[in-house]
């Protein structure tokens, strides 16, 4: 895989941007992002699905996940106003790593 092939040079691009952005002052010396360093990142991506509302959410979430082959990926994300990538399970997040 392509994630896994360039892992370090994505990681270090990943810290480039991050030291672009303090240095630019897009991000401030007080943001947690500010001081984060990427160690690794997940080869497979994260699908994140949009629905306005819980409702519309538990609606449609049982048929695509039954229709959905989710061997090549790290977490399959349903969200409203809430967005929140990290790789943890949560109601509305099935992780697969």
């Amino acid at each position: 895989m392509f994630a896994d092939k360039y892992q370090e040079d994505i990681v270090e691009a990943y810290n480039y941007v991050i030291l672009v952005k303090r240095t630019l002052k897009v991000i401030s010396e007080a943001s947690y992002l500010a001081s984060v360093e990427i160690q690794e990142v997940e080869p497979r991506p994260i699908l994140a699905i949009a629905g306005y509302d819980q409702d519309i959410i538990d609606a449609k979430k049982k048929k695509i996940i039954d229709n959905l082959d989710t061997s090549n990926l790290s977490g399959l994300y349903f969200f409203g106003t809430d967005v929140d990538l990290n790789l943890k399970s949560g109601k509305n997040k099935d992780i697969f790593i």
